[in-house]
Order: C-alpha cells, then sequence, then structure tokens
C-alpha cells in the first residue's frame, strides 16, 4: 500500500475534511466570535465583583496559543466620580497541562501601565473599604486552588494616594515587578523564586529584590531593601508622637537585607542587617532647635526582631548639634525627651572624655573610638537677675551658655545589646 492510495480513500479524505473543518471553526471561534461574546460579560462579572463601572475597551483570543489580552479596561470610583483602576494591557498565556495539575498553570503573565487611585476619606475609611470588608468576610477554602504562575511582569505602573485628613497626596511613578515564579503545586514549592520590585515613591527612588520560597514549609524569605534620598518628615507625619520631638528635615539612603525563615516546629526569624545614612537631620522640641547633624551612618550587623537582639558595627555622626537648656527648676530639657533624671552638672567640667554606653554587652574592641559634637546649653537657673546683672560664664552651672564643638562622633566597634 502506497500513500498516494492511502490519501485518495473517501474515509481518510472524510477524516482530513473533518479535521480542517474544526480547525477553521476554533479559529473563527477563538479569534472573532469569543472575543465579542465574552467581551460583555467579563465587564459585567467585573463590574460585580468591584462594585463599580466598568469598560473594556477590546478582548483578543488566540486559541492556538491559549492566550488571552485584555486592552483598555478602565474601573470608575463608585457612581462614576473618577479614575480607580485602569491599565492599557493584561496579556497572559496559559499552558495545557493545566487540565492535568488541577489547576492554572500560567507561562506568563504581563500588565502594562497599570493604575489605581487610593483615598482615605475624612472619617479614616477608604475608598476600597467595601472591597477590604468584604475580603475580610469570606471564609478560606478548605481545599486551597492549586496554581502555577510563571513570568509575572508589571511595566510601567502608577499609584496615587490621596490622604484628605492629612491634607497630602502621594504618588508612585515607574513601578516594576518581576516574578519569575510563584506556585503552590506540591512539587514546586522548593523552587526558589526572585521578585524584584522598582518604584520611583514621592520623587525618591525604591528598589527590592529577594528570594522566596512563599509557599514552603519554612516560607524562607530574603529580600534586599535599597531606598534613596527619602524624605522622612513626610511620612512620619502618619506616626503619632509619643515624645515631643519633632523631626523636622531628614534625608534618608538606605540598604536593607530583610531574612525570614520558620521552622515547621519553631519559632520564626526575623534577621534584619545592612546600612543606613541620614543627611541633614534637624530635630526640634517646643519650636525650638534640638538636634542637628550633617551626616549620621549605621552600620548594622544583626537585628534579631523576635528574640530582641542587636550587633551595630558602626556608627558615626559628621558635624553633630546638641541643644540643651536648664529650666529654672533645674531640670534639663532632655527629661522631657528621655524621661530620665536631670544631668547634675558640675562647675568647672568639660565634656566627657568618652561617650557613656550602658546596658550593652559584646564589646569586642573599643579602641578605635572617635567621639565629638557641638553643643549649646541654655541654663535659666542661673541666668543673670536684677541682683546681679554681671554674672559671669565661669563655669557651666554659672553660664547663660556654654558651648563645645568636635566634627566627628565614630564608634567602629562592634557592639550587642538586647532590648
Amino acid at each position: 500500500m502506497n500513500l498516494p492510495d492511502t490519501w485518495n480513500r473517501p474515509l481518510t479524505r472524510r477524516v482530513l475534511g473533518i479535521a480542517a473543518g474544526l480547525l477553521v471553526l476554533w479559529a473563527l471561534a477563538g479569534f472573532l466570535v469569543l472575543p465579542r461574546v465574552l467581551r460583555p460579560v467579563v465587564e459585567r462579572k467585573l463590574a460585580q465583583v468591584l462594585h463599580r463601572p466598568v469598560t473594556l475597551r477590546r478582548l483578543s483570543l488566540n486559541p492556538f496559543a491559549l492566550s488571552a489580552t485584555l486592552e483598555g479596561l478602565d474601573v470608575k470610583e463608585k457612581g462614576g466620580t473618577g479614575p480607580f483602576l485602569s491599565f492599557d494591557r493584561l496579556y497572559a498565556n496559559v499552558e495545557a497541562v493545566s487540565l492535568f495539575k488541577g489547576g492554572p498553570v500560567i507561562r506568563a503573565i504581563t500588565i502594562a501601565r497599570p493604575s489605581i487611585a487610593l483615598v482615605r476619606n475624612a472619617d479614616g475609611t477608604y475608598n476600597v473599604q467595601d472591597l477590604l470588608d468584604e475580603a475580610s468576610k469570606s471564609k478560606p477554602s478548605e481545599k486551597p486552588l492549586r496554581f502555577s504562575i510563571n513570568n509575572i511582569r508589571v511595566e510601567g505602573g502608577s499609584l496615587d494616594f490621596d490622604d484628605r485628613p492629612e491634607k497630602t497626596k502621594h504618588s508612585v511613578r515607574d513601578i516594576r515587578i518581576g516574578i519569575p515564579f510563584l506556585s503552590n503545586i506540591p512539587s514546586q514549592v522548593e523552587i526558589t523564586t526572585q521578585p524584584i520590585f522598582e518604584a520611583t515613591v514621592n520623587g525618591a527612588a525604591f528598589a527590592l529584590h529577594g528570594e522566596t520560597k512563599p509557599f514552603s514549609q519554612t516560607h524562607e524569605t530574603r529580600v534586599e531593601l535599597d531606598v534613596a534620598d527619602v524624605d522622612l518628615p513626610y511620612y512620619l507625619a502618619y506616626v503619632p508622637a509619643a515624645t515631643p520631638p519633632r523631626l523636622t528635615s531628614g534625608r534618608l539612603d538606605a540598604k536593607i537585607t530583610v531574612a525570614f525563615t520558620q521552622a515547621p516546629k519553631g519559632a520564626p526569624a526575623l534577621i534584619l542587617s545592612g546600612t543606613a545614612a541620614l543627611r541633614r537631620l534637624a530635630v526640634e522640641m517646643g519650636g525650638k532647635p534640638l538636634l542637628t547633624c550633617e551626616r549620621f551612618e549605621a552600620a548594622l550587623g544583626s537585628l534579631d526582631v523576635f528574640r530582641r537582639k542587636a550587633r551595630v558595627t558602626s556608627l558615626k555622626a559628621v558635624g553633630p548639634e546638641l541643644w540643651l537648656a536648664r529650666e529654672k527648676k533645674g531640670e534639663h530639657i532632655l527629661e522631657a525627651v528621655l524621661a530620665s533624671p536631670a544631668i547634675e552638672e558640675k562647675a568647672g567640667h568639660g565634656p566627657p572624655d568618652g561617650p557613656e554606653l550602658t546596658g550593652c554587652s559584646g564589646y569586642e574592641d573599643r579602641s578605635d573610638l572617635v567621639f565629638g559634637f557641638h553643643s549649646v546649653v541654655h541654663n535659666s537657673a542661673h541666668a543673670p537677675s536684677a541682683r546681679n546683672p554681671s554674672r559671669t560664664a565661669d563655669s557651666v552651672a554659672d553660664a547663660d551658655l556654654f558651648s563645645a564643638a568636635w566634627p566627628v562622633v565614630q564608634l567602629r566597634a562592634p557592639f550587642q545589646d538586647s532590648f
């Protein structure tokens, strides 16, 4: 039997014709029919889930590559009053092996130029409060959905946060997220994935790189955080003030590594290490200067958050200035800051020969110790009076003003402490 005779058989031609017809129908359904049918369905389902008006400009399918592309998604706020969520393009490619894995296996998913607008209202609620409340009430499934998502990418994203009680707006631009692999399928949970997050937050560069096994038994995670030129007072305005001092200036540069593990039957461990630098530091108290510093640097060997142990490699302060005031009753301004007893001053004594560190243990070497500061002490308790207007600054106790200056405070010797 030769091949031409086989092709010429009626049964063979019929089978080939049916296969070709099914292929054409599959192509027509996937490329032309299903996108037009599914686009309004997707709009309606998303509107029901988000409780907001939804429009989708275009939906396209590739039935041979098993991929879907959504373009021009626009979700408005309730009542259509303003933008809430949008993206230019979402592409997802599903693998046929999903039929045998008991859950979706996505080869790649890309979101281009997503944008979200968050609002904190005057009563403290958010514009997504209904979604948060609904999510908190939902009960987790007894049998979690198995999934595997590969090559997750977010490009050119943006986020706007309107904090109306604080009358402040925050913006995050140029968001880039990359997650090579994420899966809770049992055979793949021990595979390490390396997520990436980069963005410009209120004009300051922010980068996060890491390695994680989020679904393994140990949840092993290691993250490297890199921030530059962060305006600290801008964010500390959200922290409830526990002490009267107020940070008026400070720019933060930091490179921090965060490592997290949790043994199946052990306690979790959260370890921080890295370096940080504060520039143009200024602290006020009662509207008056308390502390300024051109630059403060710290190198952290390790900080065990849960065990409350820290190992500091080095500390360095460049151009620090400290203002001290002694009130009429003899108490110092630092009492209000540190809640400690008043400092006893002795006439004729200048600054100490070295910094006093208490509550520390495990000192390895104190020979490489350089210190110094610029301090200004205002002494109201011994200020000139009507009876003695010509009082002179012969000592700290009798002086109206005392100042001393050194250029640098530096501690390079590693030391440890528990807190």
